[in-house]
Parts: structure tokens; C-alpha cells; sequence
């Protein structure tokens, strides 16, 4: 019965010591007077030397709700100033999901490098799923990827193992 406590024991001291990553204070990211909204992260350090991270989110106003992205320095050291607005238009478009993923071949010449995909709500008078890909020079088109009376909503995009 003891050797059953002391196993017990162990484990539990084991799984503590695993449960005490230190957290570095919350940095604010954005500013405004916009309100920012369902974020979406990429950690593209994991897929890529220089390790650039990635944020979509929606900026929301009081005329309408656009898709942004901002990123980080090399390494995730800093958030650059820029943001990028994908959608500019009066609709509400909400609830981006980003994903990223090697891809080998541009131009028919192989150069490995990461690829993002950005996927978002578009809300006029029904709701459809838009995409934006970033080609490898910038996220160039903003593209229906569904267009009915369906009311396609909460998109998610996954990145696919090739």
C-alpha cells in the first residue's frame, strides 16, 4: 500500500514541475480607437528560420468590421508598427483564421519557403467565407470562397503535412 502512495507522489511532483512556465506580462499589441477582435496566431518559428510571427484580427468601427494582420520582427523580438488591412470595404468581416505551411515550388523553380492562408467571415446580405493566400510577395486577392444564401459562418483554416 505504501509503494502505491509514493508512486502517486511522484507523479504528482513530476506534473507540477512541467505546470510552472513563467509568463511574461501582457504586452498591448495595438492601438486606437478601434475595437480588436478574434485574434488569430501563427507561429511560424516552428516552420521557418527567421521566425516571423503572425497576427490576424478584426478592427472593428463604428462604419464597419475589416480583416487585419500585423507581424513581428525576426525571431518574434518585436511587433512592427505596420498594419496590413486586407479587407477595406462596409461590410463586417469577423472572425479570421490563419494558417501557414511550407511550400517548395514558385515560379517552377523549387525555393522552400512558408506560404500563409487567411480565411474570414464576409457579411453583406448573407454570410459567406472569404480567403486571402499570400503568394509569397503579399496577400494579393480577396476571394469568395462561398457565395449563397447559406450563411457560412466561423471559418477555420488548418495547415496540411506535405
Amino acid at each position: 500500500m505504501n509503494q502505491r502512495l509514493l508512486f502517486a507522489s511522484i507523479i504528482i511532483l513530476s506534473l507540477d514541475a512541467f505546470s510552472q512556465e513563467v509568463w511574461t506580462p501582457p504586452i498591448q499589441v495595438t492601438t486606437g480607437v478601434a475595437e480588436y477582435l478574434n485574434p488569430s496566431f501563427i507561429n511560424s518559428s516552428y516552420y521557418s528560420h527567421p521566425g516571423i510571427e503572425w497576427l490576424a484580427f478584426t478592427r472593428s468601427t463604428s462604419n464597419a468590421k475589416n480583416i487585419c494582420l500585423m507581424k513581428t520582427l525576426p525571431q518574434g523580438v518585436a511587433w512592427v508598427d505596420s498594419v496590413y488591412q486586407i479587407t477595406n470595404d462596409s461590410a463586417n468581416n469577423d472572425f479570421p483564421t490563419l494558417a501557414s505551411a511550407w511550400f517548395g515550388y514558385k515560379d517552377s523553380h523549387y525555393i522552400p519557403e512558408i506560404r500563409k492562408m487567411l480565411l474570414w467571415q464576409h457579411e453583406e446580405d448573407f454570410s459567406n467565407i472569404y480567403y486571402s493566400y499570400d503568394s509569397g510577395d503579399s496577400f494579393l486577392y480577396n476571394v469568395p470562397l462561398t457565395h449563397d444564401s447559406m450563411n457560412n459562418q466561423h471559418p477555420n483554416v488548418t495547415p496540411r503535412d506535405s
